[in-house]
């Protein structure tokens, strides 16, 4: 059940629940009644008894503190949630070609952090994208060590270079991205920074949403998104 209520606030829905499923049976409505004001104190006994239904009583105590986890455990669990999603979205919708073609299909290991603002209910989904040393290295032959350190400088060639071309392709592969894959999602793109525990220069792009979401679908959404950026921002177009 994807919720944020606490041990004590479930306890209470599920007693809903069970209620609900003996509306039908006079006795056991009663029977079920009586268990509830043994079990809970008068004040819990008339949320649970007056709520419309199980539904509507877990979003009534998702807004009452007492019922609902610790906003860390809240935070932590809807990252997970999220991450898992993408995951499982992580590889392409297999067709219907054949075994050989299928087993050649490339595999995505797809990389990004996710954050969540409990108070604001919204999540956003991370991804660097970055060049660095081996960049210079392999696309500009650059095999000295004394020249890369200078071409790394802060607002030197490397730095300038991720400025203004590779933001240039990040923005043109977003924007090939059709609409029905975005919706929902806000994107944007951050200023260059230099990531000095991988000795890169970064562009983080990132997908922001609420976190009230379906995230199943918004998690389709985004490893589509990511698929494409490590298929389409590439070195040789760079």
């Amino acid at each position: 059940m994807n919720t944020t209520l606490n041990k004590k606030g479930m306890e209470l829905v599920e007693l809903k629940t069970r209620l609900e499923g003996a509306l039908a049976d006079n006795f056991i409505k009663e029977a079920m009644t009586d268990l509830i004001h043994k079990k809970l104190n008068t004040e819990e006994a008339k949320i649970v008894l007056s709520a419309p239904s199980a539904n509507a009583l877990m979003r009534q105590l998702e807004g009452m503190s007492q019922y609902r986890m610790p906003e860390e455990k809240i935070m932590l669990k809807k990252i997970i949630e999220i991450t898992d999603s993408i995951k499982k979205h992580a590889q392409p919708v297999q067709s219907e070609r054949n075994w050989h073609q299928r087993q050649s299909q490339k595999q995505y290991h797809l990389k990004f952090l996710v954050d969540v603002d409990i108070e604001k209910n919204t999540a956003v989904v991370v991804k660097h994208i970055g060049l660095g040393a081996e960049f210079l290295k392999n696309y500009f032959k650059v095999s000295d060590d004394k020249k890369l350190k200078i071409l790394m400088r802060k607002n030197g060639f490397l730095h300038q270079y991720v400025d203004m071309r590779l933001y240039a392709v990040i923005n043109k592969v977003l924007k090939g991205i059709s609409d029905n894959h975005k919706q929902g999602i806000r994107i944007s793109t951050s200023e260059s920074y230099f990531a000095s525990d991988v000795e890169m220069y970064n562009i983080n792009v990132q997908f922001e949403f609420s976190s009230k979401e379906n995230i199943n679908d918004v998690g389709k959404q985004i490893a589509y998104m990511l698929r494409r950026l490590e298929d389409d921002v590439r070195l040789k177009e760079i």
